[in-house]
């Protein structure tokens, strides 16, 4: 199988494209530019270098394609810097995807989109929960949605709502990720700060347990996944405080020190909702990878002096 992943070099564009090449699958991944150097273990990827606003970059890059995996999107500190630029990346770049997609008879487009798009919900939070989304990145990948879910006659698309994600990223992005930005703090000052009362409830999903969920898409019957949404979390929700708690009780064990931790005093109002993620557990989805040894694996990572 031949498999296209867009993104290449973003915080999931290279997990998820080595997974997909030690599995023994054809991989070309496309990135705004070449990695300098490849590093160890992706020799087997066939970067290339595209923009998925281009049709020229599109069209070559879905040449002899089965399956596209597409991750690339500006992230939230970008869109709303420049909004019309989100729009025309995350929105009408994802329509490019599509339609190179559906000229290169492209048999199955997966769309990475978030669960930010349904806003501030309460309560439980299903597919068929109402998208509210708050700011620019979830406006535009919500956009990116909608045009997934059009009708692209014998291309099949599946879109997969991520809840938060977390872990260790050999492209060394996603420092500004929670549990990513938690270890940071407490590894260069001992200590972690939060901006809020750290009660707001989140769910956690783990790099490789979104990847476990891709591949369970592609091999799904097209009848079970064309043109629906499915969202994907991981097997705990905590607190924001719960998951600082763990952060300074993994460094605690690793390097015999206590981290101080710093709560604001000032806290805006929370929504508390619990992800159902049923639908794609029918198809086969089992989360599984905990937070504490992923924190370990980042604390690692941060000391070889990665995300510096």
């Amino acid at each position: 199988m031949n498999v296209l992943v867009t993104g290449s070099q973003g915080y999931l564009g290279m997990m998820v494209s080595k997974s997909m090449a030690d599995s023994g699958l054809n991989v070309r991944s496309l990135g705004l530019s070449i990695p300098g150097k490849i590093p160890k273990g992706y020799e087997n990827i066939d970067f290339r270098a595209g923009d998925i606003t281009s049709e020229g970059d599109m069209m070559s890059a879905c040449d002899k394609i089965d399956v596209v995996i597409h991750l690339a999107a500006m992230d939230r500190e970008a869109c709303s810097k420049n909004p019309e630029m989100a729009a025309k990346v995350n929105g009408l770049g994802t329509k490019n995807v599509l339609s190179a997609s559906k000229a290169r008879k492209v048999k199955l487009l997966i769309y990475i989109s978030s669960i930010h798009v349904y806003g501030s919900p309460s309560g439980i939070v299903d597919e068929s929960t109402a998208t509210s989304p708050k700011d620019d990145y979830a406006a535009t990948k919500l956009l990116g949605e909608k045009y997934c879910l059009m009708d692209w006659e014998g291309l099949n698309t599946a879109i997969l709502r991520l809840s938060n994600v977390f872990g260790h990223s050999e492209s060394g992005k996603g420092k500004n990720l929670l549990v990513n930005d938690l270890c940071l703090q407490c590894f260069s000052s001992r200590k972690m700060v939060l901006k809020t009362s750290g009660l707001q409830k989140r769910n956690f999903v783990s790099i490789n347990d979104v990847i476990g969920a891709i591949r369970i898409i592609m091999d799904a019957p097209d009848e079970k996944i064309n043109r629906k949404i499915f969202n994907v979390g991981g097997s705990e929700t905590l607190s924001v405080i719960d998951i600082t708690r763990k952060v300074a009780q993994v460094y605690e064990k690793m390097y015999d020190k206590k981290p101080e931790i710093i709560v604001s005093s000032q806290s805006p109002a929370h929504h508390d909702f619990v992800l159902n993620f049923d639908a794609i557990k029918m198809l086969g989805y089992k989360p599984g990878q905990k937070i504490d040894g992923e924190i370990e694996n980042i604390f690692t990572a941060i000391e070889k002096g990665g995300y510096r």
